[in-house]
């Protein structure tokens, strides 16, 4: 087993003791809402939450409050590509292969890479290089190719490690946001 797969398992067994009122951390959205480049962000692309993930509801709902136009990704299996629709309630998602939320792309608009501003990558663990462990699929590395916005990441202080050992398909985040700090990413 690779390092990278150990720190996986490790974060991972942390992370499914959590309850899902922890999960709804306020610290760490606070620290989120309060960030320059939250505030300045029109067009946001994050993912709907599920399991171990910190959960995403009451941001979007916060997003929509402050007008701000979200974008949730629709994962492709058979090539692990992704693609953003805007999303503008939580009926237009639809459950998907391994009980995914995802937009359902009959009844949303398409929105490229190139439209928005910020995306909240998802992970289990990151390093204040930026590196990120995510779920192994590498949608999201596939999707960040070529992205020129802001990437960001919320984690808890227990999902950041001392030493990420980065790959080469691996796109590192920008900012880590954690319930006490704005790390920037170097």
């Amino acid at each position: 087993m690779s390092r990278k797969e150990e720190q996986r398992r490790m974060i991972s067994t942390l992370l499914a003791n959590y309850t899902h009122k922890e999960k709804v951390n306020k610290s760490i959205q606070d620290m989120l809402y309060s960030f320059d480049h939250w505030k300045q962000a029109r067009k946001v692309g994050l993912t709907i939450s599920r399991g171990m993930e910190w959960n995403t509801t009451s941001i979007i709902k916060h997003a929509w409050k402050q007008k701000k136009q979200i974008a949730l990704p629709k994962c492709n299996p058979t090539d692990f590509s992704m693609e953003f629709y805007k999303c503008t309630a939580f009926d237009q998602l639809e459950n998907t292969y391994l009980d995914l939320y995802e937009p359902n792309p009959e009844i949303t608009e398409g929105v490229s890479k190139e439209e928005l501003d910020l995306i909240i990558v998802p992970g289990i663990a990151f390093d204040r290089e930026g590196n990120r462990i995510g779920y192994g699929g590498g949608f999201f590395d596939r999707y960040l190719k070529g992205y020129q916005g802001l990437k960001i990441a919320l984690a808890a202080k227990v999902q950041v490690l001392e030493r990420i050992e980065a790959e080469s398909h691996d796109i590192p985040i920008d900012y880590l946001i954690t319930e006490s700090a704005v790390i920037k990413c170097t």
